[in-house]
This record gives structure tokens, C-alpha cells and sequence, in this order.
């Protein structure tokens, strides 16, 4: 029978898909997933399986105000393919704080420059376009979740310090590997704790206890957390991810970056990212990289 007969035939037995020969493991579980209607590993609802508490306040997200003007901006760059790091830099250059942070990861001991850079063009250029590109929207989104009635919990500039490390990192880690494009990768790595930052900003003294406890019993935040509130801030963070429509893999690797071995079925693609993301993140710890409140780096 010819190709053409036998996809004729198909279509008349009412066949809407295929699988080409020889199918990976994970495209032919995708189908069949698909056409039994369940959902993909990773898929199920992050927001019903928050505790009740972590539930009610992801509903407290509209709360926060709009998108800064400096990621509007840096929006406009980005989806301009001619800009370059001068029009960058003039963006940063924009924010003292976001200036002082490019700065001080382009002097910092991983690119070596022993704090000779001092430009902030030479310092995009140093680190890289993109790199700084997802670093300075992360940055600017952090004004989000400040507060002006509440003692800091986290310290902001170490806290985007260890994004920051944690996204050059992983970054460079799969430019090595070959990646032309590190995009999912970065943004990734400058999310993956994104769920810190809710709970610092709505559970400020409860949240307080939880980074003291943690430290005091030298335990992970995120085993804490799990006992004072039900859940943990990956899980948080994946459900915040998905209501912002981030990218299903970037905010399942948000959820699964402390616990790599959790997505061995997921698609390569999944895989990978959070296994680079979980690495960049120990790597940064181990270094000194800035600080997301727990500073414990765990066995990976």
C-alpha cells in the first residue's frame, strides 16, 4: 500500500495524529496522554495543589502594581534585532541600583577582571547581551515586591545577585554544550526562586521565622516552609509562573530545580533545563554568588 492510500485511509478512520518511526518514549506517552485526556508529567494544576494558605495569597498577586517602565523598555530593546549594548547600557544606566548590580557580576571573581570594569557598555559586552538582557527585566520586576510598611526579609541586591549568578551561570554551562540560543535557560535561572519573593512580600514575619529556623537547624528553606505552610516556594513559584504564562518547561523547572530526579520522565528538553538550572544554582552558592536566603548548598 503507498503512503498516500494509507494516510487516505487513515483520515477515513478518523486518525487526527501520528507518531514518526521509530517514536521517542516520551513523544508516544505525549499522544497517548493526549488522546486518553491526561494530562503530561508536569501538567497537573500547580495552583490546586497549593495548601489552602499558599493558595489565598497567589490570589493577593493582582495586588502588585504594574510592570515598571524600565521593563517596558528593556522590552522595546529586545524585540528591536539592531540594538546592541550601547542602547542597553543606556537603559541600565537608567537605574543606579540595576548599574551597581551589572557592575559588580563584571568584577565579580568568574569573569576575573579583578574590579577593572567601571563601564557599564564594556560590562554587557563582558558578561553578554542576553545574559544581561533577562538580568536587568528580572531586576526591574523586582520592584514589584518591594515594600515600604514591612522590614526587608530578603536582601534585594543579594537576592538578584544569586538570580543574576545563577542565569550567567547555566547560560554559559549550555553555550559550552553547543546551545546557540540560552534564552529559556536564562530566564530560568533568574525565576527559579521566584516563590521567595511572594512569600517574603505578603508573609513577611512568617516568612522571617522560617529563614531563621532554616538556618538555625541548617535545613533547606523549602523543607521548612513545607512544614509551617503545606507547600514550598517552588511550588508557589511554578503556580505564579503559570499565571503570568511563562513557558510550561520554564515554570516547571521553577517547581522541580531543587529536586532534578523528580523529572526523569519528562521530555529531554525539561530534563535538561532543570538539571542545568539545579547545577548553576549550587555552583552559585558554593561560590558566594549573592544570597536567596538559604545559603545550605545541597548534594546534586
Amino acid at each position: 500500500v503507498s503512503e498516500r492510500a494509507t494516510v487516505e485511509q487513515a483520515l477515513q478512520a478518523g486518525i487526527t495524529g501520528y507518531v514518526l518511526k521509530p517514536p521517542r518514549y516520551e513523544d508516544l506517552l505525549a499522544e497517548v496522554r493526549k488522546h486518553l485526556g491526561v494530562p503530561a508529567a508536569g501538567e497537573e494544576d500547580a495552583e490546586s495543589a497549593l495548601s489552602p494558605k499558599l493558595s489565598e495569597l497567589l490570589d493577593k498577586i493582582s495586588m502588585l502594581p504594574a510592570m515598571p517602565t524600565t521593563t517596558q523598555k528593556l522590552l522595546e530593546i529586545l524585540n528591536n534585532p539592531s540594538a546592541g549594548a550601547k542602547a542597553l547600557s543606556k537603559v541600565i544606566t537608567l537605574d543606579p541600583a540595576i548599574t551597581a548590580q551589572v557592575l559588580r557580576l563584571a568584577n565579580s571573581a568568574y569573569y576575573g577582571q579583578g574590579g577593572k570594569v567601571s563601564d557599564v557598555t564594556k560590562a554587557v559586552i563582558l558578561i553578554g547581551f542576553a545574559e544581561v538582557s533577562h538580568a536587568l527585566m528580572a531586576l526591574s520586576l523586582a520592584s514589584l515586591f518591594v515594600r515600604k510598611d514591612a522590614p526587608e526579609i530578603l536582601d534585594r541586591a543579594a537576592f538578584w545577585e544569586h538570580a543574576l549568578s545563577c542565569s550567567v551561570v547555566a547560560g554559559q554551562m549550555v553555550r559550552r554544550a553547543g546551545v546557540e540560543d540560552p534564552n529559556q535557560v536564562l530566564v530560568a535561572g533568574l525565576l527559579h526562586d521566584l516563590g521567595k519573593l511572594v512569600l517574603a512580600y505578603f508573609l513577611p514575619e512568617e516568612y522571617a521565622g522560617i529563614l531563621r529556623r532554616a538556618a538555625d537547624e541548617r535545613r533547606s528553606t523549602r523543607d521548612v516552609e513545607r512544614e509551617v505552610l503545606g507547600n514550598n516556594h517552588a511550588l508557589l513559584g511554578e503556580a505564579l509562573a503559570k499565571r503570568w504564562k511563562l513557558p510550561l518547561e520554564i515554570s516547571q523547572c521553577i517547581r522541580y530545580h531543587h529536586v532534578p530526579l523528580s523529572v526523569e520522565n519528562m521530555d529531554h528538553a525539561t530534563v535538561a533545563l532543570v538539571r542545568v538550572i539545579c547545577a548553576a544554582d549550587a555552583l552559585s552558592k558554593a561560590a558566594g554568588l549573592g544570597s536567596s536566603g538559604d545559603d545550605l548548598v545541597e548534594e546534586i
